[in-house]
């Protein structure tokens, strides 16, 4: 049968796919996670956006500690964007937190706080996308609504045994094709949990568990003995490489911090003063206000695009007074930092200097 068939005539495979996918997640598939339990719209919605490219196991205290805090829409949208950033502080990918503030806000105003139950309404939301509006409606409504989340992309990848990289918008487009020819009208809840599931404990990226796949016999890469070498991946360019010398100015037990502004790295995040561009001196704090000063060991952190290289300076101060460096921030000690939306990799420093 050749991949074309497979994908668009295989009308007798689909009852049989989803009766072993549903039976298999009812058996050994996630049945207690947080978000699981007093299932509503507001819920899965959180979880989904957490989940979005962060493990189950990290997502999980995080999704416990905001729920107790913004338990439903209405205390979400009237919270600062400042406390809930602070309560995303260590997720990463920051312009999450700050879509459900926006997104909260437009629910509050637009649709007299209740979350949509049409996916245009959910899409046209901060954040959301067609996936994550879609898994909304089908964990939490039972709604039959195709997913495409990246566990199953690599399931349906495998199990159509498409040999084009997973990142062209052609194979892209073909997915969504055959998740929406595979999305059954009845169980759609289980259906999609054990999608996802599937592909988070038995169809992992490496070292796949196909004895036992509850589909393998469906399976096109297991059939072909491909499924080592799916989903092919394009290859990819170096990531661009920047640098960036951070001033951690500490007086006693206090570092100053300062907010950034709404664009560029880590918008709306705490994090330390930055030395210009161009300047001559080690830092523009006045010689007189400077104890001593250190230049620390160097930080390397990741982004999507490119990869920043941290040099923080460490200067001891013999003043508290922020208006002497020309600089407006906060003094912060060791009991705030939690306090503070502060992006990752600074919080870690802070953590080991305070």
């Amino acid at each position: 049968m050749t991949q074309n068939t497979y994908l668009m005539d295989s009308s007798s495979a689909i009852k049989p796919f989803n009766e072993a996918l549903v039976t298999w997640q009812n058996t050994y598939g996630r049945h207690d996670l947080p978000w699981q339990h007093n299932l509503n719209r507001y819920r899965v919605w959180i979880s989904e956006v957490m989940l979005q490219q962060t493990q189950v196991n990290t997502v999980i205290p995080y999704y416990q500690r905001f729920m107790d805090h913004f338990p439903d829409v209405q205390t979400l949208s009237m919270a600062s964007v400042d406390k809930v950033l602070a309560l995303w502080s260590g997720l990463g990918y920051y312009r999450r937190g700050r879509f459900l503030w926006e997104a909260a806000r437009v629910v509050m105003q637009k649709h007299h706080g209740i979350m949509p139950k049409k996916p245009n309404d959910l899409i046209n939301l901060p954040g959301i996308g067609q996936s994550t509006a879609h898994a909304i409606l089908s964990l939490a409504d039972n709604q039959p609504f195709a997913i495409l989340d990246g566990n199953v992309k690599r399931v349906l990848i495998r199990y159509a045994g498409l040999k084009t990289p997973w990142q062209d918008p052609k194979t892209i487009k073909k997915l969504w094709q055959l998740a929406e020819y595979l999305m059954p009208q009845y169980y759609c809840r289980e259906y999609n949990q054990g999608l996802m599931d599937l592909g988070t404990s038995i169809c992992k990226k490496s070292k796949p568990l196909c004895e036992q796949c509850p589909i393998q016999r469906h399976c096109q890469a297991h059939i072909q003995g491909i499924t080592h070498l799916l989903p092919i991946t394009s290859p990819r360019k170096p990531l661009p490489k920047r640098s960036q010398t951070l001033l951690v100015i500490k007086h006693r037990d206090h570092i100053l911090v300062t907010k950034r502004p709404n664009s560029g790295i880590w918008p709306n995040l705490w994090s330390l003063p930055e030395q210009q561009i161009g300047q001559k001196d080690q830092h523009s704090i006045p010689k007189e206000w400077v104890i001593s000063s250190q230049t620390l060991q160097n930080i390397k952190h990741k982004f999507t695009h490119f990869e920043l290289t941290i040099n923080p300076v460490l200067l001891e101060t013999n003043t508290q007074d922020a208006e002497h460096f020309g600089i407006q921030g906060d003094w912060l000690s060791r009991s705030q930092i939690n306090e503070y939306a502060l992006a990752k990799p600074i919080k870690t420093l802070l953590q080991k200097l305070l």
